[in-house]
């Protein structure tokens, strides 16, 4: 079964710096919710596995 994720990167926003995450890119599961929030940016969406997901992330980060 195909999972769909979103890949997102952690904004320069106050709450992030407490946690030390500015800049840094996650992946999370997408249940086809709408997306947005000052604390982060999305990047891209992904349909695949976990793991392929996180080297399509790589490949974002590196055209950046």
């Amino acid at each position: 079964m195909k999972k769909s994720w979103v890949i997102i990167k952690y904004s320069n926003h106050p709450e992030n710096a407490e946690e030390n995450r500015i800049g840094k890119i996650d992946i999370w599961r997408d249940y086809n919710n709408s997306w947005g929030s000052s604390l982060y940016e999305v990047l891209d969406y992904y349909d695949g596995s976990y793991n392929q997901a996180k080297k399509y992330s790589k490949t974002i980060i590196e055209g950046e």
